[in-house]
């Protein structure tokens, strides 16, 4: 259960656990539950333990948090003067029951300023100008210390200042933007629809490798932007992925398999490098890998000829490889919060070619 406070310009999350763990002192795990009273049923009823100094209880909140519970929450402490020792006597289930209902935790998002011009930025605005964001990906966008943000007005400026400095060829190129963006606008509300069995086997055999179940995505924007985890279809085969807050630490092996894929976003993961094979993804057009952990890049990209869109924002490159100057086909190249030394260097780079470099 989650409760949000805002009041001014202060925002608190209220976490409340959604299940307890009972262990005992040799770290055992005795049960997960639901509720404070179920728990301590585990530990009284089912494994006979009288005395709550041999158990702990743990509340299990969102996002992976474990907190260990005080025994006064559940027991009550008596000093035996016999043994000379304290012991905890367990509380009656009323009371177990009223006290579970003081158990929660705070959550404040950290400070934010505008990467320009050092505004400071407010987190329920944040979250209600990137409504497509479910509200795990904002909070973690948020906190990622490698992401850096804009402010509503820097960021138009700065789109605009792209624009305006377009080359008269790169002009004559946006028929080619037009047409991918009718591409994505086919698949603003997705309704899943039977895939072939060739395209369904190789889900299988990638729901298999991750070992959770992909349903089909149920909106993408005009930015590329899908609104929930999944595959987009077309004509009963896979054209999209997006496997983005995952917890991957490389691409999936079956990937190699979608020879129809022209969108994936890997997104908020723990990559460190994108794999030599990735060139066998020749229909790919869109390649999305905000906030990993990658520096370099594989020679094979090159061979990516009809790649127009790489978002590299928040990853750990230095310097930018030069095989990416071979993308011929590449129009959009997004490189927010990474660690490169020498940015004018990469924009010389890219300039002559009509690529759009955001960083």
């Amino acid at each position: 259960m989650i409760k949000i406070i805002t009041w001014g310009v202060f925002f608190i999350k209220i976490l409340f656990p959604y299940a307890f763990r009972v262990e005992n002192l040799k770290k055992e795990e005795l049960g997960i539950c639901n509720t404070l009273v179920e728990a301590v049923e585990i530990a009284a009823e089912l494994r006979n333990y009288e005395d709550a100094n041999f158990i702990n209880i743990y509340a299990l909140y969102e996002e992976g948090i474990e907190e260990l519970l005080s025994k006064d929450l559940y027991s009550s402490q008596d000093y035996d003067g016999t043994s000379n020792r304290f012991t905890y006597h367990w509380l009656d289930k009323a009371t177990i029951q009223s006290r579970q209902e003081t158990i929660f935790k705070e959550w404040r998002p950290r400070e934010r300023v505008c990467f320009k011009c050092k505004r400071r930025l407010d987190y329920p605005d944040f979250c209600q100008t990137n409504r497509w964001l479910a509200e795990k990906q904002a909070q973690q966008l948020w906190e990622h210390p490698n992401v850096e943000l804009f402010c509503c007005s820097c960021f138009r400026r700065l789109k605009s200042s792209s624009y305006a400095s377009q080359t008269t060829e790169r002009r004559a190129q946006r028929p080619r933007r037009r047409e991918l963006l009718s591409l994505v606008n086919r698949f603003h509300h997705l309704e899943e629809e039977e895939l072939i069995p060739e395209e369904a086997e190789k889900l299988s055999k990638l729901e298999e490798e991750l070992d959770c179940h992909i349903p089909v995505v149920e909106k993408v924007d005009d930015e590329y932007h899908t609104i929930n985890y999944g595959y987009i279809p077309r004509n009963g085969r896979i054209i999209g992925l997006a496997l983005f807050y995952s917890g991957l630490h490389a691409f999936p092996k079956a990937l190699t398999h979608f020879s129809h894929l022209e969108y994936l976003d890997l997104s908020g993961n723990f990559i460190e490098k994108i794999p030599d094979w990735i060139h066998k993804i020749q229909s790919l057009k869109y390649l999305k890998m905000l906030s990993n952990r990658i520096s370099e890049m594989p020679q094979s990209i090159a061979q990516l000829e009809s790649l127009e869109y790489l978002d590299l924002s928040g990853n750990r490159f230095q310097a930018l490889p030069s095989v990416l100057l071979k993308l011929s086909s590449l129009q959009y190249l997004y490189l927010w919060a990474n660690c490169i030394t020498h940015p004018r260097d990469v924009l010389a780079g890219y300039s002559p070619q009509g690529v759009n470099v955001l960083m």
